[in-house]
């Protein structure tokens, strides 16, 4: 599209997308410079875009002819619409710049507009790919990398031990080539450059099976773009390989060829190192899991699973108030007398949706929505006391039980007004506790305003039916169409929405999951190794021991006391990390609200799993330890 095609008069044109070109126009080439038709207005096809992950858009046109392709539209003359506005910077200007043009261009439209722009409003300029840091996007995607980077420490840590470990039968050999003339820088460069070695090709294995994934991801998604690492990602790769050989390769190294034995730190150090990054993932999977079995069986208060509402789209068609209200009228009438249909209400917001209305008040967020009087009986809410709406009644509201303990605790909230309005609607109902903003709400703090005149422009049908919503979607959507054929309106059933919040919280459950298995499995591993490493240097000890007549459980107490510290410290520190991971995914996935970061419940079952896991990996040293033959043991070479 060119600026030509923006000029009053000028032909109408529009791209399409591959897929739309591929499936409804036969993906002929010749469909350049045709016609096609949309909401019954023909445009001429001038090029077709790519298909992208990062949109499902089907059509485009010049935005100047909104009005012309729907007719009615108000986008480009009503105030309260919104747009985004997108713009390339020019060479050598930052977003930090870009963004003080932006709030300067406010202020001067706030003088042009005073009626429009009120003081202190502003416009929003920030780079399309970068995730704000106080997002909860943010907050989760952080939290996933020190999920990862802790699986990161548990393996290198791991491999620190298992190094020191397997170094036990290399100390004569060691002690030989020093003996010899090695210097010790010589023969720690030899160990550094092994555990480098090792670390260089992790780094490659990883890089390859990182591609193998996203090229996947790629091709499910359809996309043309491209998501393979970069030099920035081979940077970060090979960085942390180095990281990781230094920190965990250097100090068994040094260990190895020091000339004084000594117990060393570095093992314990590996040990808690390794105990925490597992104990903190093994406390965040039993949170999710918690949270998801929470939520198969939470009652949001309403019934959800034969909900279905209708967006007409009123307002973008150029309907006013009295036109939109008799359409929704209209409609109601009609739907009603569809045979699943049991009951209809027209509401502003939907149960669930992505638009929210609410008020702060004393630090506590309350949810709201304007509702009409047949809202609680297609929602299947129950009223505890006082009245439902009248028709055409305004100024008043019904509020949660959970808003009236907050705001009226010790006194009966009918009569009363909402506190953060002087002249605000007055309480005539209280209705039982529902979450109809979020799923998995807690808070249950909502309160339900009479619908105003204005409301019907913007405001949905929203419908309960007896079978399957999703068998009621076609009947509904040819209805709607029946009473004016220029509308495509969109039919939602409510019970996609929950699936799809249930949806998120396993899959994040599953990652979880896995990284905590890997976790454990090189906890474990890790363990048995270390566990390993002090049998065989502490052979001559415990063959002493057995001689002097110790016994098994003594010999094996003897084993897991250097043992000790280390995995109580680590257990510590993972629980409390654990802890601090479950606040942020609280806050960032809105399924897991409800959630108990302190649940004794689950830091019980993750202590006696990890020490499950503990018993098990000393079992075989343990169990060689005490066959120990105090003969052989205490020979001299």
């Amino acid at each position: 599209m060119t600026a030509e095609d923006e000029r009053p008069g000028a032909d109408p044109v529009a791209l399409v997308g591959e897929l739309f070109w591929q499936r409804r126009l036969g993906g002929s080439p010749a469909i350049i410079g045709q016609k096609i038709r949309v909401n019954g207005k023909l445009l001429r096809v001038v090029g077709v875009m790519p298909r992208s992950a990062n949109t499902r858009v089907e059509v485009w046109m010049p935005l100047v002819r909104q009005a012309y392709a729907i007719e009615g539209s108000t986008l480009l003359t009503d105030w309260n619409s919104a747009l985004d506005v997108y713009a390339r910077l020019k060479t050598g200007v930052s977003p930090k710049a870009a963004e003080q043009e932006t709030l300067a261009l406010a202020a001067t439209l706030s003088k042009l507009r005073p009626d429009h722009v009120q003081p202190g409003e502003y416009l929003d300029a920030r780079p399309v790919l970068q995730l704000d840091k106080n997002s909860n996007e943010f907050q989760i995607a952080l939290t996933a990398a020190v999920l990862v980077m802790m699986l990161l420490v548990a393996a290198c840590a791991n491999l620190g031990t298992l190094v020191l470990a397997r170094g036990v039968t290399r100390e004569r050999e060691i002690q030989i080539r020093m003996a010899l003339g090695a210097g010790r820088a010589r023969v720690v460069r030899q160990l550094f450059t092994e555990s480098l070695m090792l670390a260089a090709l992790s780094g490659l294995c990883g890089l390859l099976l990182s591609t193998i994934v996203l090229k996947v991801i790629q091709l499910q998604n359809k996309s043309d773009s491209s998501i393979l690492p970069d030099w920035r990602v081979l940077a970060a790769t090979f960085g942390v390989a180095l990281l990781a050989a230094s920190v965990f390769g250097l100090p068994p190294a040094l260990r190895l060829t020091s000339l004084v034995p000594r117990a060393g730190r570095a093992r314990k150090i590996f040990l808690a190192a390794q105990v925490a990054a597992s104990c903190l993932l093994l406390v965040v999977s039993s949170f999710m899991a918690g949270a998801l079995q929470r939520l198969g069986r939470a009652d949001p208060g309403f019934d959800y699973r034969h909900l279905v509402w209708v967006s007409p789209g009123l307002k973008a068609h150029g309907y006013g108030g009295p036109a939109a209200q008799a359409y929704l009228d209209l409609l109601r009438v009609r739907a009603v007398e569809l045979p699943d249909v049991k009951a209809a209400s027209q509401v502003w917001l939907a149960p669930w949706g992505d638009a929210h209305m609410g008020a702060n008040w004393v630090g506590r967020q309350f949810s709201g929505n304007h509702v009409d009087g047949q809202f609680l009986n297609t929602m299947g809410m129950r009223l505890l006391r006082g009245r439902n709406f009248r028709p055409g009644e305004e100024g008043v509201a019904m509020i949660s039980e959970g808003m009236e303990r907050v705001l009226w605790p010790d006194r009966d909230a009918l009569g009363k007004s909402l506190p953060w309005d002087a002249h605000g609607p007055t309480v005539i109902g209280v209705i039982r506790n529902a979450s109809t903003t979020t799923v998995g709400n807690p808070s249950l703090l909502e309160f339900y305003l009479a619908q105003l005149p204005g409301d019907a422009p913007e405001s949905i049908l929203l419908l309960r039916v007896s079978g399957s919503p999703h068998d009621s979607v076609r009947g509904l959507q040819d209805t709607a169409r029946t009473l004016d054929g220029r509308q495509q309106p969109a039919v939602q059933v409510v019970t996609d929405t929950y699936d799809h919040e249930v949806a998120n919280v396993a899959r994040a459950l599953i990652v979880i999951t896995i990284l905590g298995t890997v976790a454990i499995l090189l906890s474990a591993i890790g363990l048995a190794g270390l566990a390993g490493y002090t049998v065989a240097q502490r052979e001559r000890e415990i063959g002493l021991r057995i001689a002097l007549g110790a016994r098994a459980g003594q010999v094996v107490a003897a084993i897991l006391s250097p043992m000790s510290r280390p995995i109580a410290i680590g257990f510590v520190c993972g629980a409390t990390g654990g802890s601090a991971v479950a606040t942020v995914l609280r806050s960032g996935l809105p399924a897991m609200a409800g959630l108990k970061v302190f649940d004794p419940l689950t830091y019980f079952i993750a202590i006696a799993f990890f020490a499950a896991v503990v018993s098990l990996s000393i079992l075989a040293p343990g169990r060689r330890a005490i066959r120990i033959n105090p003969s052989k043991a205490l020979q001299h070479e």
